[in-house]
């Protein structure tokens, strides 16, 4: 995790990377510079539609990064809720959440 770190921080530094926001029609015309510049240069693109951010493109290492640090989310919460007292049912669990068990079998399937 700390090599990871080391390469995100050297490929984030002043004038290495740098975000670039485009609209998804100019994202559709250079799709293949933009990749490119992505994969080589290590850039940031950021999908706008008028003027709001809907969607990225990053450097592999920063997806890695991110699915890296939500993965150490998940277990310390895990961690967490095991030194908690007493026990939930899945039913109440799905309540809480508002969720129904069909719900969450869909979900489950589409994976």
């Amino acid at each position: 995790m700390y090599n990871m770190y080391i390469m995100y921080r050297g490929a984030n530094m002043p004038g290495s990377s740098s975000v670039e926001k485009v609209s998804p029609s100019k994202a559709r015309e250079n799709l293949a510079e933009i990749i490119g510049k992505v994969r080589f240069g290590k850039k940031r693109f950021v999908f706008s539609s008028r003027g709001k951010d809907i969607a990225a493109i990053v450097p592999i290492e920063d997806l890695v990064l991110l699915e890296k640090f939500e993965d150490n989310q998940d277990i310390r919460l895990a961690r967490q809720a095991l030194e908690e007292e007493g026990t939930v049912t899945f039913e109440d669990a799905l309540a809480k959440l508002g969720l129904s068990e069909e719900a969450v079998r869909l979900a489950t399937i589409s994976k």
